[in-house]
């Protein structure tokens, strides 16, 4: 028959077993949790990262007029958040010119795109009816849109599109990104008929079909289409 001591021995080895198998078990769960966790953190990261890189791609590829991004590229201020930046560009006639740069956060709950590089700032500090607009960031001369339905309230800035045309012709020799305005609806056959065939088209507007003014929206708001044409014309298709 074992003795008191003899037993009391056994029962704290047996308590220190389990001891060292409960801890051990509970640093694995606790290790295996943590790690959860920071999978899932970091997969709602990638989502709004996702989210924000597709806002992005639809605004470049069906809205920004004539833009594109280029150089594209994260930050990453800690695992679960970081910046994206690209470089707006414009094709003018087929050269790359830089525009704007964006810079926009996302982090694990969400993301915000770079509103600043979607502002238009007037030309006149006054706010008045000036013609002319340019890019907050860079002070590039942007483009304004009209809508030759609009109605205005009393209080509204009323502004008109520029007549610059006449100015091309003390601009040969030169590179120039012209934005056309129309006063009543064409079809694309009939734009296609009035515009110079030498003129590279690339951006349309097509307006609006309610009376709301345009002309003060940001240009994240004004969508807009790109013409597409066959690479080969059938007649001259290589043999």
């Amino acid at each position: 028959m074992e003795t008191f001591e003899v037993l009391a021995k056994k029962k704290r080895r047996e308590w220190k077993k389990r001891t060292i198998f409960i801890s051990f078990g509970a640093v694995l769960l606790a290790g295996g949790l943590a790690f959860l966790i920071w999978l899932g953190l970091s997969f709602l990261s990638t989502q709004q990262y996702s989210q924000l890189e597709d806002y992005y791609y639809r605004r470049t590829a069906i809205a920004f007029p004539n833009m594109q991004r280029n150089n594209a590229r994260i930050t990453s201020t800690s695992h679960l958040k970081g910046t994206y930046q690209a470089n707006l560009i414009k094709d003018i006639d087929g050269i790359p010119v830089k525009y704007e740069e964006i810079e926009a956060n996302f982090s694990v709950m969400n993301w915000q795109h770079d509103s600043l590089a979607d502002v238009v700032l007037p030309s006149s500090v006054e706010q008045d009816r000036t013609e002319m607009a340019y890019s907050y960031k860079s002070h590039q001369k942007a483009a304004l849109f009209f809508n030759p339905k609009a109605s205005y309230n009393p209080e509204d800035i009323i502004r008109k599109p520029a007549q610059e045309l006449p100015y091309l012709a003390d601009m040969k020799g030169q590179l120039v990104e012209v934005a056309i305005s129309f006063d009543k609806q064409y079809t694309l056959a009939e734009l296609e008929e009035k515009l110079p065939k030498n003129l590279k088209i690339n951006w349309y507007w097509i307006g609006s079909v309610s009376d709301l003014n345009t002309s003060n929206q940001a240009v994240r708001y004004l969508f807009g289409w790109t013409p597409r044409k066959q690479w080969l014309e059938p007649d001259i298709l290589p043999i």
